[in-house]
């Protein structure tokens, strides 16, 4: 239960040691650590509030901090250079990677709670550029797949800022490259286009989308991702006047 003192701790102390190693190179050991913390406590304790609201918004506050961090550590560790973590899934991962996957999965967890402060707080913390640029991580790495993931939860309630970033061009290369994070894009492009605010729609068809939309309804009527490439050309259309 959040309300317990024990619970309140773990989350101050892993929110308090993610800030500490901000900035500071190695320790991938205790940043692994703090990152498990963090997701373990967010991801089985989620808050009831009370009347005032008194844990949400304790929890709220240790949340912005902790994405702030999370966010910096993903700058850090991949040096703005994701090229670094092209290891196409090798094992071990290198001590970087792991982090970096580590963060992902926990702004995953996040955003999961369907908070739109998470999503402000990563957007905020500048997080979306980030994830964006992992995005070319490797194709089938399970960094590019947790980024696109977490761009899709993202996109639930912040997708004007994917749009800002210059992200359309970035999910469909992804179509085409990355066969474990079509299902996530294809459904980010068909929240774009069926949105009540239509977001650049040209974007995604001069980036190209269009066709590798179309090759993914191949997956047939059963497939997840062929349903999402037919919303999003649906979208599409629709927006076009057709």
């Amino acid at each position: 239960d959040w309300s317990t003192l024990a619970l309140r701790g773990r989350m101050h102390i892993a929110v308090g040691t993610l800030q500490g190693l901000v900035g500071t190179p190695g320790k991938a050991g205790l940043k692994r650590q703090a990152i498990r913390e963090l997701n373990e406590v967010v991801e089985k304790h989620f808050p009831e509030a009370d009347e005032d609201g008194a844990p949400h918004r304790e929890f709220d506050r240790c949340v912005e901090a902790a994405i702030a961090s999370l966010v910096a550590l993903l700058l850090q560790e991949t040096a703005c250079s994701p090229a670094m973590l092209r290891a196409r899934n090798a094992r071990p991962l290198t001590e970087s990677a792991a982090v970096v996957l580590g963060a992902l999965r926990t702004l995953v967890v996040l955003l999961e709670l369907e908070d739109e402060g998470v999503s402000t707080a990563i957007y905020r913390a500048g997080g979306v550029p980030v994830l964006l640029a992992l995005l070319d991580a490797g194709a089938e790495s399970e960094v590019v797949v947790n980024a696109a993931s977490a761009l899709y939860l993202f996109e639930r309630t912040r997708g004007e800022a994917i749009c800002e970033a210059g992200g359309i061009a970035s999910l469909a290369a992804l179509l085409c490259k990355s066969s474990a994070a079509q299902r996530y894009v294809a459904a980010t492009l068909r929240s774009l286009t069926l949105a009540e605010v239509h977001y650049d729609n040209d974007a995604i068809r001069e980036a190209g989308a269009i066709p590798q939309l179309v090759a993914l309804l191949a997956g047939g009527v059963e497939s997840k991702t062929a349903e999402n490439a037919a919303g999003a050309l649906l979208g599409l259309s629709r927006n076009d006047g057709a």
